[in-house]
């Protein structure tokens, strides 16, 4: 069980991380196409 909610948890990190990263991404887009 404990091993269970240690991949979950690592799964939401990951899935956290990736918004994060795609968020940061597109605001660069936006900054670049501006200038």
């Amino acid at each position: 069980m404990v091993g269970n909610s240690r991949v979950a948890q690592t799964i939401k990190l990951v899935r956290l991380g990736d918004f994060l990263h795609l968020k940061a991404t597109v605001e660069d887009a936006l900054i670049y196409l501006k200038n």
